[in-house]
């Protein structure tokens, strides 16, 4: 009896396979060639490919994703220690700021003494003092790095197919940056910085298949601020390697993800506590490098939307300030569409998180130790039904004066 030997796209026959293959034609050539004639039919007509290989694609955008989120809050971090600084230095009008009331028995004192009662007689006691010129620009520097790892879980099935998998990744971003204070006020102003870093997943599917992602990330960032106005912007590109493993066959892929995010707030003091509501949109284009679209990987798009606020306060303890914040968001992937594998219906084999609402709250707390020295701690929890991811995050900061 014959065997239909196939090929699975994105896998290519190893030359033990394809003599397995001629020999089975010869032989089914030399019994029957009507059964050959199947034979042929059968080999032509690939196989679908798993959900796990199907999901590549959108398993690098994921790993992008968890980059991005400790990038945004290490620009959150820059944002408030620059409204805080730029706060500080107005000042409500004090007394001798304030021009005295014209009065004619207190002018014609101001006679009898020898002096007008003019604020810009320099013999007056009540002389107005000049209000002060904008202040100069200031640039300054600094530079911090962040490590984190991060952990999801997924269950669930997809006709009748367990699509479950954990996920687990580690890695570390690097950055420096540029800040110049009263750029067009004393209430503003503005950072450009760069980035770099290098992110290493391991992802393990309910059918014992498994990937490793691993990349290095290269990108730019900025940020205004203009009193509790604040508004940043992300770019970065990830360079991605994987290799997917399925009953002892390696596959090797490789994808670029491009991705740019971009946030606006607006931040309200309550006197000892802050509230900040924020909302935002990532883009993210994945595109294979040449060998993978060979094996039948298409280019990709995910667009994500966001919304919701930051709470904050500060106190100090033991000779140290620290900041405490909590962010609170909801996100939902608006738009998903290619980064998997070409099929003939248009439509991916495997299930994507289009449409469907994740909750996300992060904790943080920043200490700073000296004037040229902080740290921070973040713990983040995120889901939605099936799915559940937890991330900590450990990042320094310091400050060239």
């Amino acid at each position: 009896m014959c065997r239909n030997v196939v090929e699975t796209p994105g896998y290519r026959l190893t030359q033990q396979a394809a003599w397995v293959v001629a020999s089975a034609m010869l032989i089914c050539f030399t019994v029957s060639p009507a059964a050959a004639q199947i034979l042929v039919a059968a080999a032509s007509r690939p196989a679908p490919p798993s959900l796990f290989f199907q999901s590549l694609g959108y398993i690098g955008q994921q790993i992008s994703q968890v980059g991005s989120t400790g990038i945004q809050q290490q620009i959150w971090s820059i944002e408030d220690r620059l409204q805080s600084r730029l706060s500080a230095t107005s000042r409500p009008m004090g007394f001798a700021d304030e021009p005295p009331s014209g009065n004619p028995v207190i002018d014609s004192a101001f006679a009898a003494l020898g002096y007008s009662g003019a604020p810009s007689d320099p013999k007056s006691p009540f002389t107005v003092k000049a209000q002060p010129a904008a202040a100069p620009s200031q640039v300054s520097y600094s530079a911090w790095a962040q490590g984190l790892v991060d952990y999801e879980n997924r269950t669930g099935t997809f006709d009748g197919i367990d699509i479950g998998r954990d996920t687990l990744i580690g890695g570390g971003i690097a950055a420096a940056d540029m800040t110049i204070q009263h750029l067009t006020s004393a209430s503003d102003a503005v950072v450009f910085g760069i980035l770099t870093g290098d992110l290493t997943a391991t992802v393990r599917n309910a059918d014992g298949s498994t990937a490793l992602v691993h990349g290095p990330s290269l990108g730019a960032y900025s940020a205004y601020v203009n009193g509790p106005f604040s508004i940043d912007g992300t770019f970065k590109t990830d360079f991605f390697n994987l290799t997917e493993t399925d009953a002892g066959v390696v596959t090797p892929l490789g994808l670029n993800n491009y991705v740019a995010t971009g946030n606006v707030s607006y931040k309200q003091d309550m006197g000892t506590w802050w509230f900040q509501p924020t909302a935002g949109v990532s883009y993210t284009r994945t595109v294979w490098n040449g060998e993978s679209s060979a094996d039948g990987f298409t280019d990709g798009t995910d667009v994500r939307v966001q919304g919701g606020a930051r709470f904050g306060s500060g106190f100090d303890w033991a000779g140290v300030h620290f900041d405490d914040s909590l962010t609170v968001l909801a996100y939902d992937d608006v738009v998903i569409s290619g980064g998997t594998l070409a099929v003939v219906t248009g439509a991916p084999l495997a299930p994507t998180d289009e449409g469907k609402l994740f909750g996300q709250v992060i904790g943080k707390l920043e200490a700073q130790l000296t004037r040229n020295w902080s740290v921070n701690v973040e713990g983040e929890f995120r889901g939605r039904t099936d799915v559940y991811g937890v991330a900590g995050r450990l990042g320094a900061t310091y400050t060239f004066n």
